[in-house]
């Protein structure tokens, strides 16, 4: 079977307004994001099983010695060829 290149854009914003709230920087949400992001690479190479990846929404960030999940402190948007995935 041909492999299909399949393209997928990811949009996060920070919620600014939640991050001051919470008395979190941008710069220590992106950080954080960052870290996250590199951790979940990292864990998708480790395993065949999509189900054992929380959903990006779901991610967890660690800031300042707390744990948020990304979409309670970010606006995610994802477009594309998002369909294609599931297949």
């Amino acid at each position: 079977m041909d492999e299909e290149e399949i393209e997928v854009v990811i949009n996060i914003q920070p919620k600014m307004d939640r991050l001051e709230e919470l008395g979190i920087t941008k710069e220590e949400f992106e950080e954080a994001l960052d870290r996250a992001t590199d951790e979940r690479y990292e864990a998708t190479k480790k395993t065949t099983d999509p189900n054992a990846i929380p959903f990006l929404e779901e991610m967890k960030l660690h800031i300042k010695g707390r744990t948020f999940v990304l979409e309670d402190i970010a606006d995610i948007q994802i477009s594309g060829d998002v369909d294609l995935l599931n297949e």
